[in-house]
């Protein structure tokens, strides 16, 4: 698997949305290709990865137009995957680290996100949103983190993106700043963080501010549920 870090023209930076480049052996020939634009080839002139939507068709495309160099900066992620395959959210939660202290690592409810890949070597997610339940004691006074992890995700796609849609505790709606529930990982292990007392979160939580260590605010008594949506395996920009 290889990933595509940047793109310049003339020495100026392109915007592109990876999600849209077509990965592999496209043309069945043993060799392996990502496919940033070809008028011919496997989609990108009617989804073009270099404008939020559409194409410009067989008329190419004036994004990746240039005078003197293209510079095209990559990582070689595997030669024995290509990152597909079954990966598992679980929730982890911890209270503390002393004797006694409840900690959760791992929970999963039997639900699944599916990375696939198209024949023509597009990425795409299957089973991508969740509605994950918790039932259980011992966070009754908060939590010192609190996140969303789905083990190995990141090695392979750095720029996953994940939104927290609706969290409940013990059965009752908390409100929260979405725009603060982050994408983050503990390499490669990717992380939704609602919050992380050792992390970026720990002064900018979406559910309030810290008491010591504690975010009091996650403290449950019965049940932990969340509702997330795994959007992206590669960063969309802002066009």
């Amino acid at each position: 698997m290889v990933r595509i870090d940047a793109i310049k023209a003339d020495g100026q930076d392109l915007k592109f949305d990876a999600n849209k480049f077509h990965y592999g052996d496209i043309e069945d020939n043993g060799n392996y290709r990502i496919e940033l634009f070809n008028i011919w080839g496997s989609g990108t002139a009617q989804n073009s990865p270099f404008r939020a939507s559409g194409g410009p068709g067989e008329a190419g495309e004036p994004a990746l137009a240039f005078n003197k160099t293209l510079e095209v900066t990559f990582t070689v992620v595997s030669t024995t995957s290509d990152g597909t395959g079954v990966y598992t959210p679980t929730f982890n939660a911890v209270r503390g680290w002393g004797e006694g202290e409840a900690q959760l690592w791992g929970y999963n409810d039997g639900s699944t996100l599916k990375v696939v890949k198209s024949d023509k070597g597009q990425y795409s997610l299957e089973n991508n949103q969740f509605d994950m339940t918790y039932e259980g004691s011992g966070f009754e006074g908060g939590t010192i983190m609190t996140f969303v992890e789905i083990a190995d995700l990141y090695g392979f796609f750095p720029g996953t993106h994940s939104t927290l849609d609706e969290f409940y505790l013990d059965g009752k709606a908390v409100s929260y700043d979405k725009s603060k529930v982050i994408d983050a990982n503990e390499n490669p292990k990717y992380r939704l963080e609602l919050f992380n007392c050792y992390a970026a979160t720990k002064d900018n939580c979406a559910f309030g501010v810290k008491d010591g260590d504690l975010m009091r605010e996650l403290g449950f008594n019965k049940s932990m549920r969340a509702k997330f949506t795994v959007h992206s395996l590669f960063p969309v920009p802002q066009w």
